[in-house]
Order: C-alpha cells, then sequence, then structure tokens
C-alpha cells in the first residue's frame, strides 16, 4: 500500500511526544508539505490519541510551487543583474563565480532568509567583470540585498499561502460547524525556511498555531517508516477524485442523451458513467471498494 508524502509526515509530527501533548481528539491539523517541487496540503482529525489515529478531514490538496521556484527566480535575478554578460559567451571564471552564487542562494539564503530587507550579502564577480558597467556591483562585488531576496520569494509565497488558505476556506465550509483548527505544520524541505515560516504565521496564527519541527525536513521519511511498522495510524481518507466506469444502461427518453445500440446485446441504450465512488466521500484505507460486474457471456 502506498503512502502519501503529506501523510507521511503527519504520522511523524504528530505522534512525537512534544507534539501529542497538546493533541486533543477533535482536533484537525492541517500538513504543509512543502518541497522542491510541490507544496502538498492534507488536513487530519484526530480520532484517538493512544494509540495515535487520524481520519482525513477534508481532500488533500496541492500545486507545483515548491522551492525549485525560488532556484528559478534567483537565476533571472542573476540573468537580469549581469546583462549581456550572463547572455553572451561565459568565461570559466564567471561560470565558477554563477555556480559559487547558486550554491550559495541554496545553503545561505534560501532556508536562513528571515525577511530583513536591510541584509546584504556580497558575491565576487571574476576579473573579467572588474570595472564593467552593472548595476548594483561594488567594489568588484554583486550586492544582493534583502529587498532582492524578498522580491525573488514573493510569487512562490503568495501561491503558498494561497493554496493553504483555499484549504482552510474548503475545512470551515464543508462542515455543519466550525471545526477546531488546532494547528498548521510545516514540513520537508521548503517548510524549513524561515522566510516562508514568517509569513504564514502573520497571514494564518490567528486561526491556528504554526509550527515547524527541528526535523522537519526528514518527517516524511521518518514518518514513512513509522507507518510501515504499524499502518493504522490514518484510518481514513478522503479521496480527491471520483472512480467509475462509462457503461451502456437501458435507454430512457427522459435522460438527455442519445440513443445507441448495446454492443452486445443490439438493444436500444445510452452510455453514461457509472461511480463507484465520488470524490469527498471517506472511505476506510483497510475497506476494499467493490462494484459488481456483469459477465458478458450473461448478455449474449
Amino acid at each position: 500500500m502506498l503512502q502519501s508524502k503529506p501523510q507521511a509526515a503527519a504520522v511523524y509530527t504528530l505522534s512525537q511526544a512534544h507534539t501529542v501533548k497538546s493533541v486533543r481528539p477533535g482536533d484537525h491539523y492541517v500538513i504543509c508539505d512543502a518541497g522542491g517541487g510541490t507544496v502538498d496540503l492534507i488536513t487530519y482529525r484526530v480520532k484517538k490519541i493512544d494509540p495515535l489515529e487520524l481520519v482525513e478531514s477534508i481532500p488533500g490538496a496541492g500545486e507545483a510551487c515548491g522551492s525549485i521556484f525560488l532556484n528559478r527566480a534567483f537565476e533571472a535575478f542573476l540573468k537580469d543583474s549581469l546583462g549581456r554578460y550572463y547572455n553572451g559567451r561565459r568565461s570559466e571564471q564567471l561560470e565558477r563565480c554563477l555556480e559559487d552564487m547558486r550554491r550559495r542562494f541554496d545553503v545561505e539564503i534560501k532556508q536562513h532568509f528571515t525577511g530583513n530587507r536591510d541584509a546584504r550579502w556580497n558575491f565576487w564577480l571574476p576579473p573579467e567583470l572588474y570595472g564593467a558597467q552593472i548595476d548594483g556591483t561594488e567594489e568588484n562585488c554583486l550586492i544582493i540585498t534583502g529587498r532582492d531576496v524578498t522580491h525573488t520569494f514573493e510569487p512562490t509565497i503568495i501561491r503558498v499561502l494561497s493554496i493553504i488558505r483555499a484549504q482552510i476556506t474548503t475545512l470551515f465550509n464543508r462542515r455543519g460547524y466550525r471545526p477546531r483548527l488546532a494547528g498548521i505544520v510545516m514540513v520537508s524541505g521548503f517548510g524549513q525556511s524561515s522566510y516562508l515560516f514568517k509569513r504564514v504565521k502573520d497571514e494564518f496564527e490567528r486561526l491556528a498555531e504554526i509550527t515547524q519541527p527541528p526535523d522537519a525536513w526528514a518527517s516524511v521519511t521518518l514518518g514513512a517508516l513509522s507507518w510501515g511498522m504499524s499502518n493504522q495510524t490514518v484510518t481514513a481518507r478522503k479521496l480527491t477524485r471520483c472512480y467509475g466506469q462509462e457503461a451502456h444502461l437501458k435507454y430512457n427518453p427522459d435522460c438527455g442523451y442519445p440513443s445507441v445500440r448495446h454492443p452486445f446485446t443490439g438493444e436500444r441504450s445510452h452510455r453514461a458513467m457509472q461511480w463507484f465512488v465520488v470524490a469527498g466521500n471517506e472511505v476506510s484505507v483497510d475497506q476494499p471498494l467493490e462494484s459488481p460486474l456483469i459477465p458478458v457471456s450473461s448478455l449474449l
């Protein structure tokens, strides 16, 4: 049986002693699995604590707005800053400088930037660009400021905040009462970003506690291992898609569909979908879904 990344993260994060102390039955938690390529969300309701048992509250959601988009935005910034020196034939020294800039962006800026617009980073340029007319340079260094980094982060941060907001809105709108949203948990690599955490906290702290586990980057792997040893932590899921098959049904003139001949009996019929399950339905993880099928031979 396969397990989704947000589910693995939830299994590990909510089962840790420092978190479970504050967890109560009936609490809902939004797990924000912010990785390199995508940001995936699942909301769970705590059914039991000992042992921990979780049920999906609403169907999960996700979008391609992970940290790789920060790297692409930073690359666009370098291209815009260096202009023809970036676009033209690059020397080996310039390539090494660009690689060092990308590495430092990954290691120093992407995870640890807090939103301080007055921060600045100096990136040495190769000797061939000493004295070149490049905006934003001082003493043979390309200067990247906190304002530049904020501008680089902003489109991706806005998309992440948008899907979290949509998940919370769906949770509040789909139940007959206002559920108790106890927390939003930030996990995976991008989930460790100080600036992303700050923006999520600024936006949603009035609704729930925002947490960022110290081992957020490893929560998916650790949760998968934990679930593999005992896969009953999450006992029910909300389907995100409908599943069914096209069928030939006895023709009904009021159905609105054109009549066709049944491929086996030749009788007048119409084609329609027969749904086995519908998006939003809650299904048990260990209960197979069955639908009767009629053998073709019985129709001949």
